[in-house]
Formats: structure tokens, sequence, C-alpha cells
């Protein structure tokens, strides 16, 4: 089995995949293309793509392939020359779009389209709703890049024919048998339950409120109007489990918090100081990414008191706490390298 190495990655870049099933096959045929899926990596093996589950984050170590032909990352042959906020903004409109529906016609357009090779240049479509290639270029095009001059039909083979895309070379590595157990493991995935708790939310809201809900904006700004909705979206969140992601965080990854729980992990030298390096990294990322978090809602909560924020600051908050914790306990570890005589 192989695996991503993250060691040649960097955000931005775009991961193709195939697999061995009937809908892979599908697609493929279809669209004439070697790849059915497409993700976007956004850095510390974390990837964003739009799937059945709808706009959602996915654990790329979670990604194994049975051959080294199942994947293809592609690179902006110009990415040393995109600003740093260039490549924030395509990053984070994926993140914005986390809970938006899977675009089902769409995608079959799309892909009727690629079979038959029709003139889409002048096809409009305002849906909100992504699939996984629309999702990659409509971000990109937040930075001005156009890797397809119609994004509403665009399929991951005109993604891996863009002339402004390179392949990275050799971007897998074989699993080790830990990587794989990990991989395999479900049950402390905590990035599927928030995808299904996500997903809860905007069904919920959908059934309740209004089908124009795809996004937190939407929800927020359906709060605003009516305090009554407010209080639905509310117990809507409360009850979807959203709201219990750090007890789920720390329960699962207690090795990431506390030193002596880290200690017993199975890490052998140079896996181990790579491992505790990406740690450290990712640590201050989150940091980063839930001050953020704490800053926005908290500044729109004063404003307008909603009901709706004050469950989604507080768990904000406590994964704010242990991304402190997480960066505090791998900075610690990383200095004990540096100390050693």
């Amino acid at each position: 089995m192989y695996i991503l190495d993250f060691g040649k990655m960097r955000a931005g870049d775009i991961i193709l995949t195939k697999e061995d099933t009937f809908n892979s096959k599908v697609i493929r045929t279809f669209t004439r293309s070697d790849y059915s899926h497409a993700l976007l990596y956004v850095g510390h093996g974390g990837c964003m793509h739009s799937d059945r589950k709808g706009v959602h984050s996915f654990n790329a170590q979670r990604l194994l392939f049975s051959s080294e032909t199942d994947v293809k990352v592609l690179r902006l042959k110009d990415a040393d020359n995109l600003t740093s906020e260039s490549w924030k903004s395509i990053c984070d409109f994926t993140r914005y779009n986390v809970g938006v529906k899977y675009a089902y016609t769409k995608a079959l357009k799309a892909g009727i389209a690629s079979f038959r090779k029709q003139d889409v240049s002048k096809s409009v479509d305002q849906s909100p709703l992504q699939f996984c290639s629309l999702l990659i270029s409509e971000a990109y095009k937040c930075a001005n890049i156009e890797l397809y001059p119609n994004p509403a039909y665009c399929v991951p083979g005109d993604i891996a024919k863009s002339d402004l895309l390179c392949a990275v070379t050799d971007p897998t590595r074989r699993a080790n048998s830990k990587e794989i157990l990990f991989a395999n493991d479900k049950s402390k995935d905590k990035i599927a339950h928030q995808t299904r708790a996500t997903n809860y939310i905007f069904q919920k809201a959908k059934q309740n409120i209004s089908n124009k809900i795809n996004t937190f904006e939407d929800l927020h700004n359906f709060a605003l109007q009516d305090r009554a909705w407010d209080l639905k979206i509310s117990k809507i969140i409360e009850k979807s489990g959203y709201l219990k992601m750090p007890e789920y965080e720390y329960r699962d990854c207690a090795w990431r918090y506390e030193y002596n729980a880290f200690q017993v992990l199975p890490l052998q030298e140079p896996e181990r100081k790579e491992f505790i390096m990406a740690e450290a990294s990712g640590g201050q990322r989150e940091v980063e990414k839930y001050e953020f978090a704490v800053t926005q809602n908290s500044e729109l909560y004063d404003k307008h008191k909603l009901l709706c924020l004050k469950g989604q600051i507080k768990a904000y908050r406590q994964m704010l706490e242990l991304s402190h914790k997480r960066s505090i306990l791998f900075n610690k570890l990383l200095a004990e390298y540096t100390n050693k005589p």
C-alpha cells in the first residue's frame, strides 16, 4: 500500500485519485480521464473536497493507494511567484464552502458534456452546490487563476490536462504498518464525525428554516432575521454533536496533549523526530485557526447577541486551549533534541 509523502506536498496542491470501484470506473469512462476524484491539499496532512457527503475536510493520512498510479499530485507551475495571500484565498474558499451539498445534477451534466465534447464556454449554472473539480476550479479562480474556462463543467480530467499545472515527482511512498492501521481505523476519525455533524446541521436547517441555507454564514444571516430561527438553529447545532468536537479530540488523541501519553507511542527514529516537527507546526497552525474563529464569532456575538453563536464560541475556545497545549508539548519535545549532549 502507498500513502502520500507529505514532505513533498505544499498547500494548494491538487490531488487526483482513482479507485477500483464501479463509480470510479464510470466517472473515468464518461470524462475520458485516468482519474475520478479531485481534492485540494491545504497543508499539515489536511485536504478539502466535495463528495456525496458535501464539502468537508479530510485527513489525507487516511488516503491509501494500492498502486502509485492510483494518484497524481499537481502543482501550479508558477507556484513560487504566487503570494501567500493568494494561496490563503484558494484554501479559504474551500473552507468557506464546508457543508455545501453535493451537486449531483451539475456533476452529471459536466460528465455528459465531457463525454460528448460539447462546447460549454457560454453555459451558465448559478447553483451554489459543489462537486469535486468544480470546487477546486472555483477556489483557484479566487486567485485569478483559470484552470478551466467554465468551472461548472470542469471534470478531474480537465484539471489533469491544465497547462498551468505540473506533476509533483514521486508524491507517494510505501505506507508502514502503523500508517495502514491508522488509515483503516474509522473509530477515531474525528473529521468523519465533524462531517456527519455538519451535514446534520444543514439538513435540519433546510428542512426547518430555508432550503437556501448552504453555509454557516447563511445560518447566521437567517438567525439575524428572526430570533425564533436563531433559537431553532442553536438547538440544531447542539443536537448535531458539532459542539462536542473538543471532547472527542481529547478522548481520541490524548497523546497530542499529554507528555506521558505521547511517550508510549511506538515511534522510532528518525520517524519520531519528523512526527514531532510536523505536530509542532500543525499545533501552531491550529492556534492561529481557532484564535481567528474565536475573535470573529465573538465580535459577531457582541454585536448581535445570537444564541447560535454561544455554543460555537465555547467549543472554539476549548479547541484553542487544546491547540495551545499541543503546541507547547511538541515544542518541548522538539527542544529535547536541541538540548541533547
